[in-house]
C-alpha cells in the first residue's frame, strides 16, 4: 500500500512543497520521506480520508519545523558572534586567563560527556564547519534530525555550563 501511495503522491507533494518553499529549498525530499514513514506508522491509515492532503500537511509542517530550528540555530550563532571570545588584551590578567582556561576545560568535558552521536554531529557542524546538507550526506541522517540533535546537544551544554556557573558563584 505504501509503495502505491508513494508512486501516486510523491511527485505531486514535491511539486507543492517546491511551490511553497522554493525549488532550491533543502530538506523537501527528507520531509516527504519522513511524512510517508510517519503515515506508514499510523495504527489505522484507512481512517485518513484524504492521504494526499494528510501527507502534504505533514510534510509542510516538517519543513516549517526544520526552518524554525534553523532560525533558532542561526540566532544562537548570531548571539555567539556578538560575544567576544576573549577579553581585550588590556583586560587580560592572570586571573582572567586562569578562569578562561577553567571554563574551556569544563566546556570540553561537557562536550566529551555528550552522547557520541550528538557530539559527532556537533563537531561536524560547529568545529569542522560542515552544513547540515553535508552532514546529511556523510551520515545518512535527515537534516531535520541533524538539526534536532545539534539543538539538543547545545541545550545540554548550555544547561550544564549554566549549572556549573551557578555552583561556582555560591
Amino acid at each position: 500500500m505504501m509503495d502505491s501511495l508513494h508512486r501516486r503522491y510523491h511527485a505531486d507533494l514535491l511539486k507543492a512543497l517546491r511551490r511553497r518553499f522554493g525549488v532550491d529549498h533543502d530538506g523537501l525530499e527528507d520531509a516527504i520521506q519522513t511524512a510517508f514513514l510517519r503515515f506508514g506508522g499510523l495504527p489505522d491509515r484507512r481512517s485518513v480520508g484524504n492521504p494526499r492532503a494528510f501527507l502534504l500537511v505533514m510534510a509542510r509542517n516538517l519543513v516549517l519545523n526544520q526552518m524554525r530550528h534553523a532560525a533558532v540555530a542561526q540566532r544562537t550563532l548570531d548571539q555567539e558572534a556578538q560575544v567576544p571570545l576573549l577579553p581585550i588584551l588590556e583586560e587580560r590578567t592572570p586571573e582572567s586567563v586562569l578562569l578562561e582556561r577553567e571554563r574551556h576545560r569544563r566546556l570540553n568535558q561537557a562536550i566529551l560527556d555528550l552522547p557520541e552521536e550528538e557530539r559527532s554531529l556537533l563537531v561536524m557542524s560547529r568545529i569542522e564547519g560542515m552544513t547540515y546538507d553535508e552532514i546529511s550526506k556523510r551520515t545518512g541522517r535527515s537534516q531535520a534530525d541533524i538539526s534536532r540533535r545539534i539543538s539538543r546537544a547545545l541545550s545540554t551544554l548550555k544547561a550544564r555550563m549554566t549549572a556549573e556557573l551557578d555552583r561556582s558563584v555560591r
